[in-house]
């Protein structure tokens, strides 16, 4: 996490490491990023928040919510949130309860399932992609119906 924020830069251009980008219009105004690694691991960032990215087998392993980040540590979902003390930032740990971890994930299949609504309206809704001819719609929408049930990773690194 960086010490200091700010909005995120122009993902479709400063992304290089997605081979796979495009930006996808959702309901109410927000701006769907979704970037594809080589290997297949894939993101989606919904504006500036929330974020989530997943590995090549499609499980959790990190998201961005609020001011915190959770990360995966062997199939658990752990949060970490800055403090600012002076001149120091900390990051405060904190593994989440069965309970939190549920309310999380039903969080993130909320934030995908309207992704996925998005991707199957009748409308329009791809604004840019990268590379130019990239099914988009097709792959993400058949990736978020493989993975509706989010599945969280055992370690957050890919």
């Amino acid at each position: 996490m960086a010490r200091i924020e700010r909005e995120r830069e122009d993902l479709m251009r400063e992304a290089t490491a997605f081979e796979r980008r495009g930006e996808v219009q959702l309901p109410g105004g927000r701006v769907l990023f979704v970037g594809v690694r080589p290997n297949g691991a894939v993101s989606f960032y919904f504006g500036a928040d929330p974020v989530f990215q997943f590995n090549e087998a499609g499980q959790l392993r990190r998201a961005f919510s609020g001011d915190r980040l959770q990360k995966a540590e062997h199939g658990r979902v752990v949060s970490l949130r800055r403090h600012r003390g002076g001149e120091t930032v900390d990051l405060l740990r904190h593994e989440y309860t069965d309970d939190e971890q549920a309310t999380f994930l039903a969080f993130v299949e909320s934030e995908l399932l309207a992704a996925r609504r998005a991707l199957a309206s009748e409308g329009d809704v791809v604004l840019r992609r990268i590379p130019a001819a990239w099914d988009l719609r097709g792959e993400i929408a058949d990736w978020l119906r493989r993975h509706e049930r989010v599945v969280v990773a055992q370690r957050p690194s890919q």
